[in-house]
């Protein structure tokens, strides 16, 4: 009987997303962009563009999605500096510890200041950016990860376009690794 109430345990803890003392997920909403576009834009995200003309279009995609049936797609229209889809999560519990996001993204036609993934919040040495995805890119895993700092109770995740293009972003995760 206990060697069953083990293995449940186990099975439980990979059915939920934890990995034992190694880590364990952090709650997202919509990181999959499964859940339909309303008048108030993809559930779960906000959009935000620098001060200035509305120069993206953002939307769900159904054409190529990375897995499951939609990804999210940011497009510039015309020069400006950035637009970006972003998130606000709970990272109470991690101070001291290794947040990582994770993404598949990919590009078409997107400039050398690229399509980059980002997490940004309170106590963190600045923001933090992965590579800039530039170019045509097929389907790709992006990650960055950060040490929460003593006082660490939110982080804000998402993407940002910094040239012209588009950006497809799929299948985000947020996860303490240590």
């Amino acid at each position: 009987m206990r060697i069953f109430l083990v293995i449940a345990a186990a099975v439980l803890m990979c059915a939920c997303g934890l990995q034992g003392s190694g880590g364990s997920s952090i709650a997202l909403v919509n990181g999959d962009f499964e859940q339909p576009a309303g008048e108030g834009g993809i559930p779960g995200w906000q959009y935000s563009h620098h001060a200035g003309v509305d120069a993206y279009k953002v939307s769900l995609d159904t054409d190529s999605p990375a897995q499951g049936k939609a990804s999210a797609k940011m497009t510039r229209s015309q020069p400006q500096i950035y637009g970006s889809l972003d998130q606000l999560v709970s990272v109470k519990g991690a101070a001291g510890k290794t947040v990582r996001v994770t993404a598949k993204m990919k590009s078409d036609s997107v400039g050398p200041k690229g399509w980059v993934l980002f997490m940004s919040g309170r106590g963190l040495k600045g923001n933090i950016y992965s590579t800039p995805v530039t170019g045509s890119t097929p389907w790709k895993d992006v990650s960055i990860e950060a040490k929460m700092p003593a006082d660490a109770d939110k982080l804000n995740i998402g993407v940002t376009l910094l040239d012209g293009g588009t950006g497809w972003i799929d299948d985000v995760k947020v996860s303490v690794v240590d």
